[in-house]
């Protein structure tokens, strides 16, 4: 896998369990592209709606930490499964497992 994409996975994963709001938001092209098939009304463009979206999210689960289980890439696109665990203010925890896709 060239090393490019496995530094933007790494980036990726540090920043966020960094809650590095910042180093997140530089992973992603200020045209990025959110497309959830089974979320239709989760679908949005740009990085300034993925800062938002990680704001929320960090503070409603202040103990996030993500980790990737599986990546694979093809050509200039990249797979990845990841593993997020994290506890929301209420006291339940939250384990999600999540495939994304970047090209």
């Amino acid at each position: 896998m060239p090393s490019q994409l496995v530094t933007v996975l790494e980036r990726l994963q540090n920043a966020m369990n960094d809650h590095n709001l910042d180093a997140l938001v530089t992973c992603f092209a200020p045209d990025f592209r959110s497309e959830q098939p089974n979320h239709f009304n989760r679908v949005f463009r740009g990085n300034d709606q993925v800062r938002k979206n990680c704001t929320t999210m960090f503070q409603s689960m202040p103990d996030l930490q993500v980790g990737v289980l599986r990546s694979v890439q093809q050509d200039d696109t990249i797979w990845s499964e990841w593993h997020w665990l994290g506890t929301l203010h209420d006291g339940s925890r939250q384990e999600i497992l999540m495939l994304r896709c970047n090209d």
